[in-house]
C-alpha cells in the first residue's frame, strides 16, 4: 500500500514539474511576422490589379 501511495505522489510531483515549464515558442510581432508580410504582399497585388483594370 505504501508503494502505491509513493508511486502516486511521484507521478503527481512529476506532472506538476512538467506543467510548470513554459514550452511556448515566441513568434515575431508586427512587421517581422510572416503573416504580416504575406498580407502586405496580397494587398499590394490587389491594389495593382485594381489600378490596372479600373482605368
Amino acid at each position: 500500500m505504501k508503494n502505491i501511495a509513493l508511486l502516486v505522489l511521484t507521478i503527481i510531483a512529476f506532472n506538476a514539474t512538467l506543467s510548470s515549464q513554459d514550452n511556448r515558442h515566441e513568434e515575431p510581432m508586427g512587421t517581422e511576422n510572416i503573416a504580416y508580410k504575406w498580407g502586405k504582399l496580397a494587398l499590394d497585388a490587389t491594389a495593382l490589379d485594381t489600378d490596372r483594370f479600373a482605368g
